[in-house]
């Protein structure tokens, strides 16, 4: 930026000390995931050994990112991600207790950290 270049949009990998940097430097410029990187984590998360229904509906939804080539069709898959949540807030939300410790921790804690 220094030397004069005009930056339009940064892709990142979605690292948190990346994702900050870029917040600070350069906050007005266009920032986005990389695809590539968020359809391989899906794989990554969703595994093949599905045991919820929520998870294959989820990677149901996860592999049509790819599709998305104009605003029409980030908001049409951004509503279906947006009612999968609503659907199964339930099951994402669920709570474990440990009656020895009298602590509760989130069950499904995964899910809930990459949906945010």
């Amino acid at each position: 930026m220094n030397l004069g270049i005009k930056i339009k949009s940064i892709t990142s990998d979605g690292d948190k000390s990346s994702i900050k940097a870029i917040k600070k430097i350069c906050p007005k410029v266009p920032f986005q995931r990389c695809l590539v990187r968020i359809s391989r984590m899906c794989r990554i998360w969703l595994t093949q050994n599905l045991k919820h229904k929520s998870g294959f509906e989820l990677k149901q939804i996860a592999v049509k990112i790819h599709h998305i080539n104009s605003e029409y069709k980030r908001q049409l898959w951004l509503m279906e991600l947006i009612r999968w949540e609503e659907e199964y807030s339930d099951f994402i939300n669920q709570k474990s207790y440990n009656i020895e410790t009298g602590r509760y921790w989130d069950t499904h804690k995964m899910v809930e950290d990459h949906l945010a």
